[in-house]
């Protein structure tokens, strides 16, 4: 189930899992598994020129979250470019990126905390497969 009725606690959820607190403006949907249990979290954020940042975490993305994703930064919020960050230890948001049709665009080093880097990803509007 997609949940996006309180931001403020599902980027909390996302940011233990990070280590970090989210600053607004931004806004998080979450997907609950049957028992209700949030198991993945996007926060939307930075939203400059044509693009917008997501920061994902987790697992149980559907094809039905990707869509509405999708949706919302290149329909309804009319950006041209989605980045990702992803933990380079995360392997799934990592190949979740790829099925995206998103590129990896660079890595930064010791971006969470010493010898944690981050990978950067880039989708473009015409390149987003969902």
């Amino acid at each position: 189930m997609i949940v996006r009725s309180d931001s403020e606690a599902l980027a909390r959820w996302a940011g233990s899992r990070f280590g970090c607190t989210f600053v607004p403006p931004y806004v998080a949907w979450g997907i609950t598994d049957r028992k209700g249990m949030v198991t993945a979290v996007a926060v939307f954020r930075e939203y400059e020129f044509a693009n917008i940042e997501v920061v994902a975490v987790g697992t149980g993305w559907t094809r039905q979250f990707l869509r509405e994703a999708g949706q919302y930064c290149f329909g309804q919020l009319k950006r041209e470019r989605v980045s990702i960050t992803a933990r380079m230890s995360d392997r799934l948001v990592h190949d979740l990126a790829v099925r995206l049709g998103a590129r990896l665009e660079g890595i930064k080093r010791n971006y969470y905390a010493k010898g944690e880097d981050a990978a950067m990803y880039g989708v473009l509007k015409d390149e987003y497969r969902f």
